[in-house]
């Protein structure tokens, strides 16, 4: 079964990106997809020509599509070969939303989404498909722009720290990025603020955009302030997943480094490549 046809190629970047993962891409989507639509994956084949008789609606959708491939394709491949395949049904309601995405932003998201999924199937739900096709771009940026200044367990699960010091940190890179009641209202943050208690603390460990990670335990002074954190939603985790976030070491830093002055937990940073 093919769900498109051939249209107007997608826009070229000058400087295309390498594309590890194109090939698991083509294995996969090979049976669904036009091949017209999968020759943005291989950079040796010729471009196809435009038509003047080419509905635009559909060229519109192959355009994007395009580019979602484009954005899929530049994901790194996974350390293990998944251990299902890709669910005919989630493909189809994926490509559903993935044609309309229109902006580079939301163009990137639903690629990465998609190579999430083939590496590991069942990681984004059918949910979180319908509620990006819900977002504004402008929501897209934005959320991606928060989410850079969250932490991991070792879990993966993102979670803000939150508390005074957090929020200043924040801030002091624009105050306008912290929209936490927003993401509460939409449903990507958890609208309680969970407390880390001292019982789960053994061999408990936060990294931090994988440049940092820390081995948490309870400090010597007992008269700090409680830690405090706000998971982010099963949404929230997936979408955030899917997202290129900025780095900002600077703010782990000095955050972790004020928690470790006022917090009841104390935070040893770790050696990376030991870790």
């Amino acid at each position: 079964m093919s769900f498109f046809f051939p249209g107007e190629p997608s826009a070229q970047n000058d400087s295309p990106k390498p594309q590890p993962s194109a090939p698991r891409l083509m294995e996969v989507l090979g049976p669904y997809l036009d091949p017209v639509i999968l020759q943005v994956l291989n950079s040796d084949s010729p471009k196809p020509k435009s038509s003047a008789e080419t509905d635009p609606v559909k060229t519109f959708k192959d355009a994007n599509l395009r580019k979602v491939l484009v954005a899929a394709a530049q994901a790194p491949l996974p350390l293990e070969a998944p251990k299902t395949d890709l669910c005919f049904s989630w493909l189809a309601f994926y490509l559903e939303g993935a044609v309309l995405a229109a902006e580079e932003s939301v163009q990137q998201l639903w690629g990465c989404l998609l190579a999430n999924e083939i590496h590991d199937p069942g990681a984004v739900s059918k949910r979180t498909l319908q509620f990006l096709k819900t977002m504004d771009p402008w929501e897209v940026e934005a959320f991606a722009e928060f989410a850079a200044f969250s932490f991991n367990f070792e879990s993966g699960w993102h979670f803000m720290i939150e508390n005074e010091l957090a929020h200043r940190e924040m801030w002091s890179y624009g105050r306008e990025i912290d929209m936490t009641q927003h993401w509460i209202d939409i449903g990507l943050l958890a609208p309680e603020v969970s407390v880390l208690e001292s019982t789960k603390l053994r061999g408990l460990r936060m990294s931090y955009r994988k440049k940092k990670s820390w081995a948490l335990s309870i400090a010597e002074h007992d008269q700090g302030e409680s830690f405090l954190y706000r998971k982010f939603t099963a949404l929230g985790q997936q979408l955030s997943d899917g997202l290129r976030l900025k780095v900002f070491t600077g703010f782990a830093r000095n955050l972790v480094k004020s928690l470790n002055e006022t917090s009841k937990i104390s935070f040893e940073e770790l050696d990376m490549e030991a870790s």
